[in-house]
């Protein structure tokens, strides 16, 4: 099967002031960005529970060769969609510690709202004999639609080292705390006559230290090459289910971005980049256990400036392939993502 959408990406906005306290340059900021994607589909066609079929941690075991032992497995198609994301609302400042050293500190309230939906539908109950097996009929659909609203609040800490030739920069997150509050509505058919109820509850999800490193050389004056990687420490982070049962569900992962710009004149820039990207989960019957799925993210773009105003325009796409591996087939999953990104500045005029 496969499945494409469109989506506008949501707009963001900046507002940034420099002034001077006691003889040390600052620069407060105001905005809005979007914190986190969370629109997200998934469909499986023929699931099995239990999955006979694993490879890990341990296949389920053939029955013994009599005429009493016996595995049932469900069969059913399944999906899940979630449409939404979570917005950050801050302000950020920074300030000259010397000519080359900046240090800066900023704070956002996260705020979100998805719309969410996940079905299970019966295509059959198999049974499972020690040779063979029977395909008895069953007719199940489950389905859960809601929404959920996220709250939390994220620190960022920052410097930057600027020399002739090289600046080197860092960020550093403490561990934030995001929860979700959902409202959905059940609904469970066995006999053609579905019982409906309200479910809602209570989540969250506990983030650990995170950080970035980079370093930009500028070997001409007109071309600068920026490298950086960031830690994503994911295994770490807790997961609180609404029964208070806590987990690490996700997987940790290092990613390389590097990019360069090349100003081709005063009033143009061209800039391409390729970053590493990583998924939180790995595979079914992952080979490297706790390896996530990952992949490469191209980008191509260009910054126009005219008086006091810079256009920055960029196409970005990536191409995300991994295996499902089971016992006795492979599903091969893709996903391919083509994105156009825009931004507008204009720098006031001094007005003191």
């Amino acid at each position: 099967w496969n499945r494409s959408k469109n989506r506008q990406v949501p707009l963001s906005a900046y507002l940034a002031m420099p002034f001077s306290l006691g003889g040390t340059k600052f620069t407060l900021g105001i905005g809005t960005v979007e914190y986190a994607d969370l629109n997200h589909y998934y469909q499986n066609n023929n699931v099995l529970a239990p999955h006979i079929g694993t490879e890990r941690p341990v296949p389920t075991p053939l029955p013994p060769n009599n005429p009493d032992s016996t595995v049932p497995v469900e069969w059913y198609q399944y999906f899940r969609d979630r449409s939404g994301s979570i917005r950050g609302y801050g302000a950020a400042v920074a300030g000259s510690v010397t000519d080359n050293i900046s240090l800066g500190m900023s704070g956002m309230i996260l705020n979100g709202k998805t719309d969410d939906v996940e079905q299970f539908l019966g295509r059959g109950r198999l049974i499972f004999f020690y040779n063979y097996f029977r395909l008895d009929s069953l007719y199940r659909k489950i389905r859960e639609s809601g929404s959920s609203e996220y709250d939390g609040f994220e620190i960022t800490f920052s410097g930057t080292y600027r020399g002739p030739h090289v600046t080197v920069g860092f960020s550093l997150k403490p561990p934030t705390a995001i929860t979700r509050e959902y409202t959905s509505e059940f609904s469970y058919d066995s006999t053609g006559i579905p019982s409906v109820s309200t479910v809602s509850g209570k989540d969250k999800m506990k983030l650990p230290w995170r950080g970035t490193v980079g370093l930009a050389i500028n070997p001409l004056q007109n071309l600068t090459i920026g490298l950086e990687y960031e830690l994503r420490p994911y295994s770490s982070a807790a997961y609180t289910s609404p029964a208070g049962i806590t987990s690490n569900p996700w997987r940790s992962a290092g990613i390389v971005h590097l990019g360069v710009e090349y100003r081709v004149l005063d009033w143009l820039s061209l800039r391409s980049g390729l970053r590493g990207q990583s998924e939180v989960f790995e595979p079914e019957g992952n080979p490297i256990a706790d390896e996530p799925v990952t992949y490469s993210v191209y980008s191509a773009g260009c910054g126009i400036s005219y008086a006091n105003m810079r256009l920055n325009v960029t196409y970005e796409y990536y191409s995300m392939k991994y295996q499902d591996i089971w016992q006795t087939n492979v599903n091969l999953n893709s996903e391919k993502r083509h994105s156009i990104m825009a931004d507008l500045i204009y720098y006031l005029p001094q007005l003191f």
